[in-house]
């Protein structure tokens, strides 16, 4: 993959932030809610399925800090379904509102079920992006748990239809025995959905791939790339690895629905050594570059990391050639 190659060369915009020591995050994950009408079979949430869902005021406390603070983007989602919570409309409001930009992912039930979203979402959002997993009603019910595949297809019909140029709408394929033979039907189906994109990304679990559904899924994707046009198909189940200690993820921070702050995404089988403070306890300005923050950045384990598709891997590449060794010469215009 080439240094500047899409999306990934958007780490590059980060240029100042990278070299301060802990700059505002441009952008925060937030978990509204663990409310899920999905069953999912490789969920890593599944204990904590309708645990916790964060309160309007304090979802409107931490926007507002947020804002306040030079956060620029808010991505929804979890955990749980971000588009069950009872305030979700109003959330993503209150977001675009305070100036900031708004993304979400969801598996598409506040798109099919409730009716003013998805106008708002097409009008408002920079991108939504559908956990699909499938390209057929009957391995979206084994593989998602639920049998709302049309539902949800239909409703991705009628975002598309009246989105704004601005908004960008994809689809999420996450790869398990189950559905890994569907990966050119999925392409295929996300360009008559009418979408801009598709993702492709293996389950790193005891649910993931063997070695050969592996390669057998590296070679659909290629067939897919080939034989699907008009759509970007992103990802190509790589598993690169990290070296280092993430100097990276201090670009962003994530809230959880119980209002732990963590360092990434990827905490929930290390919530310890990841959780920086609580918005409980204090606003996000206070929590971000303390002591807590800083040893828990200290305290990073990259073989942990390599456990999970994390982006910042690719990420850590890119900024190590073009902006620590300074081979971008970013200094100069």
């Amino acid at each position: 993959m080439s240094a500047l190659d899409y999306l990934s060369s958007r780490i590059l915009t980060h240029y100042r932030a990278i070299k301060e020591e802990f700059a505002p995050p441009r952008m925060m994950i937030l978990y509204p809610t663990y409310a899920c009408n999905g069953r999912c079979g490789y969920c890593e949430y599944k204990e904590d399925i309708g645990t916790y869902t964060m309160p309007w005021e304090m979802l409107e406390e931490v926007i507002r800090d947020a804002a306040a603070f030079g956060v620029e983007s808010v991505e929804l989602c979890g955990g749980g379904e971000p588009t069950m919570h009872p305030d979700f409309l109003l959330l993503c409001q209150l977001i675009v509102n305070s100036g900031m930009k708004l993304g979400v992912l969801t598996n598409g039930w506040g798109l099919a079920h409730t009716e003013d979203v998805a106008p708002f979402l097409a009008a408002n959002a920079s991108y939504v992006r559908v956990s699909l997993d499938a390209a057929s009603h009957s391995t979206y019910k084994k593989v998602k748990g639920i049998d709302t595949f049309s539902i949800i297809t239909e409703a991705i019909r009628w975002l598309t239809a009246m989105k704004a140029d601005s908004c960008k709408i994809s689809a999420k394929f996450l790869l398990t025995p189950d559905n890994y033979t569907e990966v050119v039907s999925m392409a295929r189906l996300a360009r008559g959905l009418g979408l801009d994109s598709a993702q492709f990304k293996e389950v790193r679990s005891t649910q993931g791939l063997s070695h050969q559904q592996h390669e057998i899924a590296k070679g659909l994707l290629e067939l897919a790339r080939s034989e699907v046009q008009g759509i970007r198909i992103i990802g190509d189940l790589s598993h690169p690895t990290m070296k280092e200690k993430c100097r990276l993820c201090k670009l962003h921070t994530i809230v959880d629905a119980d209002g732990s702050v963590y360092l990434c995404c990827y905490f929930r089988h290390r919530k310890d050594s990841h959780c920086i403070g609580n918005v409980y306890e204090g606003p996000l300005p206070y929590i971000w570059g303390g002591l807590r923050h800083r040893e828990a950045m200290e305290n990073i384990v990259p073989e942990e990391c390599n456990l999970f598709d994390c982006r910042f891997v690719e990420y850590h590449r890119i900024v190590d050639e073009l902006i620590w060794k300074g081979a971008g010469q970013f200094e100069f215009l």
